[in-house]
């Protein structure tokens, strides 16, 4: 099977071969622990439709740090949209086959590639698919100098696409709503250049700061 660089056309594949009523995903450099499945097919069975864990980090191998994901609010959808996705991996997310029979797999656009598993959780998000979040570690991922997500112009561009898509979706927004949306913009830009900062290209980081008060005020 050839993807032709698009990481969800390979998942999408996988998860029309699959059987069973649930589709979970895990990355090659991703790790499963031994209770990850069970426990979350507990959380399925007592009425959630997805549900995410919590993940240790693995930087060059190494386990540094833990992503735990907060209870789910009430506006999980406009949570995801306005804070961002920093606490859900692809590899800890297990969700129903139903709803994604319903509300579509992830997106093949290629504009929002290292992006596209952000843009489904708010599609599932937006259609009222009820969440669960679980602090219990079930897994690692891993963070490395290989993954698509290491190009960090590429990821901001993807994100900044998903985000306004969703924005736009919302019609007629009210002016508290225009706000968080322009925060949103620039803090996306901001951690490009954190980024881009911590890989000691300095000239380059600021002109992302630079962008990024630009969004705010924009």
């Amino acid at each position: 099977f050839s993807n032709n660089g698009i990481i969800a056309a390979s998942r999408n594949h996988g998860i029309r071969m699959a059987s069973g009523e649930s589709r979970a995903f895990l990355d090659s450099d991703d790790l499963w622990y031994p209770l990850k499945l069970s426990t979350c097919l507990d959380s399925l069975k007592n009425g959630a439709d997805a549900v995410c864990h919590g993940l240790w980090i693995r930087r060059d191998w190494i386990l540094c740090e833990k992503l735990i994901p907060e209870p789910c609010p009430r506006d999980f959808y406009r949570t995801l949209l306005y804070e961002g996705n920093s606490l859900i991996a692809t590899s800890a997310v297990m969700v129903k086959k139903h709803c994604i029979d319903r509300f579509g797999s992830f997106s093949e656009d290629p504009g929002m590639v290292t992006a596209e598993d952000y843009e489904l959780w708010l599609r599932l998000s937006k259609n009222n698919v009820r969440w669960r979040c679980i602090k219990e570690i079930l897994g690692e991922y891993t963070v490395h100098s290989k993954n698509a997500s290491s190009n960090v112009k590429k990821q901001m561009l993807a994100e900044e696409n998903v985000v306004t898509k969703y924005f736009k979706g919302l019609g007629s927004p009210r002016i508290t709503e225009q706000l968080s949306y322009r925060k949103r913009m620039m803090m996306i830009v901001l951690r490009a250049g954190i980024r881009v900062w911590q890989s000691g290209n300095r000239y380059n980081s600021l002109l992302y700061f630079w962008k990024g008060v630009f969004k705010i005020l924009c």
